[in-house]
């Protein structure tokens, strides 16, 4: 029934958690060590505010007050040479 469900569906919505993209090299947000999030991992310019509460990044109101530090911090959530990952090709294929 599932498969017949999205053959025949024209659109599909697959929500995923950041894990999903870890594989391939882009930071996932909360790993202690390696995280976006973690300690030092932030680039100097994002203002200490935002450093001590790094999901500030992410929320509008932060975002049009100045969007200088998420933008310093997206080369790091989509480095270059990033190849999608076969669970990317699993969602694209729905």
């Amino acid at each position: 029934p599932l498969a017949a469900l999205l053959a025949s569906a024209s659109r599909v919505l697959a929500l995923t958690g950041a894990g999903l993209s870890v594989s391939t090299g882009i930071p996932d947000f909360r790993s202690p060590k390696s995280g976006l999030y973690a300690r030092g991992a932030l680039p100097d310019s994002v203002p200490e505010a935002i450093r001590r509460r790094p999901q500030r990044l992410f929320t509008l109101a932060d975002f049009l007050a100045d969007p200088r530090p998420l933008f310093s911090v997206l080369p790091r959530l989509a480095p270059p040479d990033i190849k999608p990952s076969p669970a990317h090709g699993f969602v694209a294929g729905l």
